[in-house]
């Protein structure tokens, strides 16, 4: 029998069981990935050159399949494989080749933040009202995929985008208090980093109003009628809590803020002088977290 035809160039790929991360895209953390083939002819001996010099060689199986493994790691990064099918008969196919790559390294744990957009109240406080608050991170690698666990059980993914920006939001509601998130980033090879934690508060009530009167430095005459000569008299409160931001509002227009002392008081001073007669001043509490008082 004479044969003087070469077989076809083989199809080969990086094996499934092999290929960690996103499937079918050539990227995997394993540096001795099986590699694998099918349709080829059953009796052909396929020889799979590494170019750090091992050459690996297979008979097709009766069903067309076949599969190498090398016994020396891959260099990271890319590598392109050579591949040829030999018949019986010593005729050599044109070479295939299949560019593989190895990432076998971690990601850096990702950076996360209660976003600007969802942070009510304090900047940067990590508290917010919002019970389903967007958490953000950048500087990220892009293409990464993003796992937000909730330790009432939902997970969330983003992937990062071009800009190394992402952002999740919860479809269920955070707990009132602390919740602590945990985050990580996965890379297409499959390579997980280490856990960031992101600590959360969330506070959607809002204070109780606050106990004001005209303090007593400032009532001249009868102690507390209400009645005095100062025109700007001094307004203070006490039993608040410590923190909240105390806004009085003066009927001309004048805005007056402090915030609450660890012993629960505060105290403001108009700095424009109130008109003669009874003048009513509109006083509310606002906490960290942005909720306002009646």
């Amino acid at each position: 029998e004479v044969d003087a035809t070469a077989p076809a160039a083989p199809t080969a790929v990086l094996d499934a069981s092999a290929d960690t991360g996103v499937s079918g895209d050539g990227i995997t953390s394993n540096a001795k990935p099986l590699i694998s083939g099918a349709a080829a002819t059953s009796g052909d001996t396929i020889t799979v050159t590494v170019p750090d010099g091992e050459v690996l060689t297979t008979t097709v199986a009766a069903n067309g399949t076949w599969s190498v493994t090398p016994t020396v790691a891959l260099d990271a990064g890319e590598t392109d494989l050579s591949i040829t099918a030999t018949d019986p008969a010593g005729n050599l196919s044109a070479a295939t080749t299949l560019t593989i790559e190895v990432d076998a390294t971690a990601p850096a744990a990702p950076v996360a933040v209660l976003d600007a957009s969802t942070d009510t109240g304090v900047s940067g406080d990590g508290i917010t009202s919002n019970t389903k608050p967007v958490i953000s991170g950048s500087a990220a690698t892009s293409g990464d995929t993003i796992t937000v666990t909730i330790p009432e059980g939902e997970v969330l993914t983003a992937t990062v985008a071009a800009n190394g920006t992402w952002s999740v939001t919860p479809t269920v509601a955070l707990d009132a208090g602390e919740t602590e998130l945990s985050i990580t980033a996965t890379d297409p090879a499959g390579n997980e980093s280490a856990t960031t934690a992101l600590t959360v508060g969330i506070d959607a009530v809002a204070p109780t109003a606050p106990a004001a009167v005209l303090d007593a430095s400032a009532d001249t005459g009868v102690s507390g009628d209400g009645v005095t000569s100062n025109t700007k008299p001094m307004i203070s409160g006490s039993a608040a809590t410590s923190g909240d931001t105390i806004t009085v509002t003066v009927a001309d227009g004048e805005v007056l803020t402090t915030t609450v002392a660890a012993n629960g008081t505060w105290s403001v001073t108009p700095t424009v002088a109130l008109d003669a007669g009874e003048t009513e001043l509109s006083i509310t509490a606002t906490d960290p977290a942005g909720n306002v008082s009646a």
